[in-house]
């Protein structure tokens, strides 16, 4: 019988929240919780129901999430912080992705292969409970990707629809500051994209290597974007510099940019 893949689990959500470099950053289910958005307006049925995380080398992440002790019924609390605790249950394996990679992404790639992780795929449903007892239950998928190439080879390829999109330490601890997000800004439409939490960093923006990638029409193509809140002194939500929390209104064209290797 044939596995079911990360594509087609994708497919059948609505409201997918896309978390690149995540890191160990769990309190972005808390953050985009039904709980958290209904304070900004935001009804339960628009909230995410799916978060995809991903990393470039995430073993330590997998080993604590999916490897840890579990408390009882195969169930794992991974975060318990400022009255939440979710838990994952159902810890599943998928089948490995097979993208590409750009070793001029990497800072260190001259120096080592690839994570042996590179292309693994785990996802567990996730219970969040409040102290005030209400719940939610969600699903959590985290893969081992590097953010660039997964967008391209996975996410658009299989034309993957992504509803919440955090722009936050992107690129800045692997990617050594050669891939900052920047370019996320003019791909919002293909993605589908109506919520955009960016961290507004603009660092090293003018060399990202990752500007390669877009087409003309893409780079001529930027977000109208309107500030819900800063999720920085709201929410406690860390990042590089203050996290802004934009509603994406449409889509404009801006004169094109002409860009050299």
């Amino acid at each position: 019988m044939k596995k079911t893949t990360l594509a087609h689990i994708l497919k059948t959500y609505d409201n997918i929240l896309w978390y690149p470099s995540a890191g160990v950053g769990f309190n972005i289910v808390d953050i985009f919780s039904p709980e958290k958005l209904k304070m900004l307006g935001i009804e339960k049925d628009e909230c995410p129901d799916c978060f995809l995380l991903t990393d470039y080398d995430p073993k330590p992440l997998f080993e604590s999430l999916f490897y840890n002790t579990p408390c009882k019924n195969d169930t794992y609390v991974y975060y318990n912080k400022n009255g939440c605790v979710v838990t994952a249950f159902n810890e599943k394996r998928l089948p490995d992705i097979n993208i590409g990679y750009d070793p001029a992404m990497v800072s260190f790639w001259q120096d080592c292969d690839l994570p042996d992780q590179y292309g693994v795929v785990f996802t567990a449903d996730i219970l969040i409970e409040y102290e005030n007892g209400h719940k939610y239950i969600s699903k959590l998928i985290y893969a081992a990707a590097e953010n660039t190439r997964f967008l391209y080879d996975y996410l658009l390829k299989n034309k993957i629809r992504i509803k919440y999109l955090v722009r936050s330490c992107y690129g800045y601890g692997f990617g050594g500051g050669r891939s900052t997000g920047m370019a996320l800004r003019h791909l919002l439409k293909d993605l589908g994209v109506q919520y955009f939490a960016d961290d507004e960093n603009t660092g090293g923006d003018g060399e990202d290597v990752a500007d390669r990638y877009l087409t003309d029409d893409q780079r001529e193509t930027v977000p109208v974007l309107e500030k819900i809140t800063n999720l920085t002194s709201d929410f406690g939500f860390q990042g590089y510099g203050e996290v802004v929390l934009y509603k994406v209104k449409g889509f404009e064209r801006c004169a094109p940019v002409t860009y050299s290797d």
